[in-house]
């Protein structure tokens, strides 16, 4: 090999090894500089999530019986301070009476025949839980019901009354429900 051969060779394996470093250099940076981006952004990947819910036992199912519109649908409603007129005192005062001889006289065989659809069978406690929750929501659930039909002069207190008297039902049911799919549950374990 003469020299200027060697020496085009020394040249080329140069200029091949300045490109292989050039590339280098530029991988080194992307590398870091994706580096830096994770760390300012760090990411959390949650592989696998395991529940064992059959490991679960309710010994007590306690909570609130809600009854027609929910808390979240009486936080979005705006409260306007307008003087109440005769009729919806008098409206106010018959769906009271109404409701009252409802739960005095109605609801419990309503509970019982709910009982008898779902074929369970309540203790005087659960029965005393759905009482007393209904006792504590009604009041401002009547007011929130005829608030509602205040405008609307076509609304009679009969109509309230069947609104209200639907939806205790429905919450009893639903309370029901509850007690039910939790008794399979705990019996299942």
């Amino acid at each position: 090999m003469d020299f200027y051969s060697y020496q085009h060779y020394l040249y080329q394996l140069i200029q091949q090894q300045q490109q292989t470093i050039h590339q280098l250099n530029t991988k080194v940076q992307s590398l870091t500089e994706q580096i830096s981006q994770l760390q300012r952004n760090p990411t959390i990947t949650i592989e696998k999530l395991e529940y064992n819910f059959d490991q679960l036992k309710v010994e007590t199912l306690e909570g609130t019986l809600n009854i027609g519109i929910s808390p979240q649908d009486l936080a979005n409603t705006e409260d306007l301070a307008i003087p109440t007129p005769n009729h919806v005192i008098e409206l106010t005062k018959q769906l009271h009476q109404r409701v009252d001889q409802f739960l005095t006289t109605e609801l419990d065989g309503v509970i019982s025949e709910i009982e008898k659809q779902m074929n369970t069978q309540l203790n005087e406690q659960q029965r005393q839980l759905i009482f007393s929750d209904i006792q504590k929501q009604l009041p401002a659930r009547m007011n929130q019901y005829v608030q509602f039909a205040q405008g609307d002069e076509r609304t009679d207190e009969k109509e309230l009354f069947q609104t209200i008297r639907s939806d205790i039902i429905q919450a009893v049911q639903v309370y029901i429900h509850q007690i039910v799919s939790e008794t399979k549950k705990g019996d299942s374990q």
